[in-house]
């Protein structure tokens, strides 16, 4: 169903009352978070102190000049505000919600549940055949949501037993990108449609393989993630993923990543290159594994960009870089979690794995955890993040738990920024995930293709030896000879359980 209109009167402070048309799971997830009284849900949802809202102020007022036409109005407004918390607790979210990326465009973003926990953060797309494709868990509708009015409509609705996620929005604002799956026998496939409902196209259609995270490149053509090649987590029994590229109408699919376990997530940084999501077990402990790494849009040059040895967080995943700054806006998660945790503010020019280089996260307690307590330290975290993505090089949308309970999965979107500010956009139930606007952007550059598309073989070259983690120590013209490993995927598993050691299985044990 496309274009089936739904509305949440009211804004964002009217969060409970819900109108819905042929979409029953919604109303069930609405009445249990309305269950919760809305002043106690609202204090512990929206933070922020007379100072950061000051701050915020200042900023949008130098940021958008006559695009924020209520600067000196609010400034009046806060100073007479006091200590009155209630006063304060409107005015900053009147501030925030007039940041004029959300006035002058829609959102889009998507309505579902959180993804049922599994054994790592990279499983969430539960494939069928895999031992826990009932974990997959519809319905999710692509929706779109004008943050003035509160109006609500949902984009691409596919019903009961369907589900959408990973919506990214075209260059020109005029239409979106996504991966739906239709039912439990479906796979995920890729999908673009216009930004008001029409003209949906499918673009991938293989069967029983998972295409998701699509990404549009500045040349017309996608990149995505797929387990067409398929292997097997090397810690256990579900289907990893691998970046692949196509062009803009679904042709010439091929894979441009082919790392052994999984590559996703992936987000255009201001260059022209790609930064997306790496598990990789070599040479580091098998927890800590998950960093983010870049590559051209080609497929060439794939190169570490922060997090790659660190112990705690076990993963760095959903990097977006700030529009304005070369800051990255990442999730610190946990190995053993879903894909949330805290939100954090990275300078890679400080360093690619040191503490110097972690400039904020939220909540910020979480910055007491890095590099402590291991590769699961921040399944603790709460409230926990998701989904980041950056309006400015100040202000961020980003999906958050609504209350600060690890045990409660309800989402809704929230504007951060930083100054210590947090205020929700919107909520509805079971949950709001992936928001970004409806909007214009500009292209980063295009990066010349330099691959070959034959077989021909290639040079490896290592221009320093003595570069490089941990190489700090070694005396230079120690080093006679370089070995080469290598670390070939899983495509089997064994049923005997591996110990956390790992288990080479033989003969009759491959299954």
């Amino acid at each position: 169903m496309i274009g089936n209109l739904r509305e949440t009167g009211g804004g964002a402070g009217n969060l409970w009352r819900m109108k819905t048309r042929g979409f029953f799971p919604y109303m069930i997830a609405a009445l249990a978070l309305a269950a919760v009284p809305a002043r106690a849900v609202s204090a512990a949802m929206e933070v922020g102190s007379a100072a950061a809202v000051r701050r915020a102020v200042q900023e949008l007022a130098k940021d958008y000049g006559p695009r924020f036409p209520r600067g000196a109005e609010f400034l009046r407004r806060l100073d007479s505000a006091g200590q009155d918390q209630e006063s304060l607790a409107g005015l900053r979210r009147e501030v925030l919600l007039a940041h004029p990326l959300l006035r002058e465009h829609p959102l889009v973003f998507v309505a579902r549940r959180q993804y049922r926990k599994d054994h790592h953060n990279t499983e969430t797309f539960f494939q069928k055949g895999e031992i826990n494709t009932h974990s997959y868990e519809p319905p999710g509708v692509l929706m779109r949501l004008d943050v003035a009015s509160g109006r609500v409509e949902s984009i691409v609705d596919g019903g009961a037993t369907a589900e959408v996620r990973d919506p990214e929005v075209s260059f020109d604002g005029r239409k979106i990108l996504f991966s739906m799956r239709k039912s439990m026998d479906d796979g995920w496939h890729i999908y673009e449609v216009g930004a008001d409902g029409s003209g949906l196209r499918q673009l991938t259609r293989a069967a029983e393989v998972c295409d998701i995270d699509p990404m549009y490149l500045p040349d017309g053509a996608i990149i995505f993630t797929s387990t067409r090649e398929p292997k097997y987590c090397m810690c256990n029994r579900h289907i990893m993923g691998n970046l692949f590229r196509m062009e803009g109408d679904g042709a010439n699919i091929h894979q441009i990543g082919r790392s052994t376990l999984f590559e996703g997530h992936a987000s255009l940084m201001p260059d022209g290159r790609v930064m997306y999501d790496r598990w990789e077990y070599i040479d580091r402990n098998f927890g800590d594994g998950q960093a983010l790494w870049t590559v051209n849009p080609d497929g060439t040059a794939h190169s570490i960009f922060w997090g790659s040895n660190l112990g705690s967080p076990g993963g760095v995943i959903d990097g977006r870089m700030l529009p304005g700054e070369p800051l990255t806006l990442a999730i610190f998660c946990a190995c053993h979690d879903r894909p949330w945790g805290a939100l954090a503010l990275v300078d890679r020019r400080q360093g690619v794995n040191t503490r110097e280089s972690l400039l904020q996260t939220w909540p910020a307690s979480a910055t007491n955890l890095f590099g402590r307590g291991g590769f699961d330290s921040y399944g603790g975290v709460a409230p926990k993040f998701e989904d980041p993505f950056p309006l400015d090089d100040h202000f961020f949308l980003v999906s958050r738990q609504l209350v600060a309970d690890r045990s409660d999965e309800r989402m809704g979107i929230f504007l951060v920024d930083r100054f210590g500010n947090e205020v929700l956009v919107h909520a509805e139930g079971p949950g709001c995930f992936d928001p970004m606007p409806l909007a214009p952007r500009a292209k980063p550059p295009v990066i010349p293709v330099r691959r070959k598309y034959d077989r021909s073989p290639g040079t490896f070259f290592v221009e320093n030896v003595y570069q490089g983690t941990s190489m700090q120590s070694v005396p230079r013209g120690s080093v006679k000879f370089l070995r080469v490993v290598e670390s070939p995927e899983k495509r089997f598993f064994s049923p005997v359980a591996w110990g956390g050691q790992g288990r080479a299985g033989a003969g009759d044990e491959l299954a």
